[in-house]
């Protein structure tokens, strides 16, 4: 797999992983890191929020957890991550173990990132029209429109996205 899988036994502070978590950590094969090195590498944007996450996981004695956060690579840069774990705890509900994954989703944050500025492009557009604009599908569902056309009929966002286009005329 290129997710970079890791065990962490808590109670040694030892993080260590398959050949692509040493890769993400710019460490050599059968190398491990502590939970320390692990929360420097979280972007300090991201790092609170991590931490909080996983102090209240804990807390509430949960199995899963997940995380999108960005994670610093050797080269400096930082990459989007999503990583997921399950932890397991002892007779005492202390944890004690953490086995995970960590998947690079760089590429698709950043097609999602482009996705929504070309979306808001797009409704800026539309919404600039002087007229109404709409779009809809072959099923008769609005797919688009603009601010013009609810102001014209007097529905709302709501509204036009559950009725029909031949609903707009009377029949006579």
């Amino acid at each position: 797999t290129n997710d970079a899988i890791w065990d962490w036994d808590m109670h040694s502070d030892r993080l260590s992983g398959n050949v692509s978590f040493n890769r993400l950590f710019g460490v050599a094969a059968g190398t491990s890191v502590n939970y320390a090195q692990l929360v420097e590498k979280i972007h300090p944007d991201d790092r609170a929020r991590v931490k909080e996450n996983f102090k209240q996981t804990l807390k509430q004695r949960v199995s899963l957890i997940t995380e999108e956060f960005r994670f610093e690579a050797p080269d400096g840069s930082y990459r989007s991550v999503y990583n997921r774990a399950y932890i397991l705890y002892n007779r005492s509900n202390r944890a004690y173990r953490m086995l995970g994954a960590i998947q690079d989703i760089t590429a698709i944050t950043e097609a999602r990132q482009k996705l929504l500025l070309e979306k808001e492009l797009s409704e800026s557009i539309i919404n600039s029209l002087p007229g109404i604009f709409y779009l809809f599908n072959k099923n008769g569902q609005f797919y688009i429109w603009n601010k013009n056309f609810e102001t014209v009929t007097g529905y709302t966002c709501e509204e036009i996205s559950r009725i029909h286009p031949f609903d707009f005329f009377i029949a006579g």
